[in-house]
């Protein structure tokens, strides 16, 4: 009888041992070296097209803060933003905002909060997206990110000290530092 509990437990730790490594494995496939390559295998998946994955990696902007890369990209009249993250194992993906042409022309942002981040990234709407010479989420500026002559993103990460993202009101400024009312 105790041989046989023996077993079972050999049994188990070899299952546990095989199914750990695999699992490392699988987590290190998953992870890139640098964010150019998590972007590149990103377009690959979400597009299933060389051309589009090209043409997506031809018209992005990238902004880095801290272990975090964001790249905002258009393809086919629609605008992502791709968040990733710098982790023991190299550069992941960590989600996606899309927005759909028709956002060009209105005021749209999406959120992204956690207990001690938050991101904020939208669309300028393009009929003030030339005057814009600074966004403001909050308090805090906003980073501008340009994919076209008349199609900007802003994007503000913070990772300390976050306020409740439906108290935060975005606002544009012109080069004269007066707010331009939409």
């Amino acid at each position: 009888m105790l041989d046989r509990k023996k077993l079972f437990i050999i049994f188990l730790g070899i299952f546990v041992t095989g199914y750990g490594t695999l699992a490392i494995i699988e987590t290190l496939n998953m992870n890139f070296d640098t964010v150019e390559e998590a972007f590149e295998d990103f377009l690959m998946e979400e597009h299933e097209s060389e051309a589009l994955a090209s043409s997506a990696a031809n018209n992005s902007s990238y902004y880095e803060d801290d272990k975090y890369t964001f790249v905002a990209y258009e393809v086919n009249n629609k605008i992502a933003v791709v968040h990733f993250e710098e982790g023991i194992f190299g550069w992941s993906w960590r989600g996606v905002s899309r927005y759909d042409s028709e956002v060009r022309s209105s005021l749209n942002s999406s959120i992204w909060q956690s207990e001690d981040e938050i991101t904020i990234h939208g669309v300028i709407p393009d009929t003030i997206s030339n005057k814009v010479v600074k966004v403001k989420a909050g308090n805090e500026e906003a980073e501008i990110l340009e994919l076209d002559d008349n199609l900007r993103v802003y994007i503000l990460h913070i990772n300390e000290g976050t306020e409740e993202s439906e108290n935060i009101q975005v606002r544009f400024f012109d080069e004269n530092g007066e707010e331009i009312q939409l």
